[in-house]
């Protein structure tokens, strides 16, 4: 049986004293999704500017490799 992501987020938050006191799921959390908030935006202007460019002829997403986004707690294969 999978667990959900807000299981995952609980079971990291109680791992320990230590995990519990920092939040640590919800903070991992938080950080995907601002990585994921930043990613689309960066895309977003690479988009405007090879958008502004094309008289121009520079491809501003061909100037920088691809990031994919990171996958959410929930959907993630466990390590080995």
């Amino acid at each position: 049986m999978a667990l959900t992501p807000a299981d995952l987020k609980r079971q990291l938050d109680h791992a320990s004293p230590a995990a519990n006191h920092a939040a640590l799921g919800t903070t991992l959390t938080d950080i995907i999704t601002a990585f994921n908030d930043l990613r689309a935006q960066y895309v977003a202007l690479l988009a405007k500017l090879d958008t502004a460019a094309v008289a121009g002829g520079t491809n501003a997403a061909a100037c920088s490799p691809a990031q994919p986004a990171l996958a959410p707690l929930g959907s993630r294969s466990p390590v080995p």
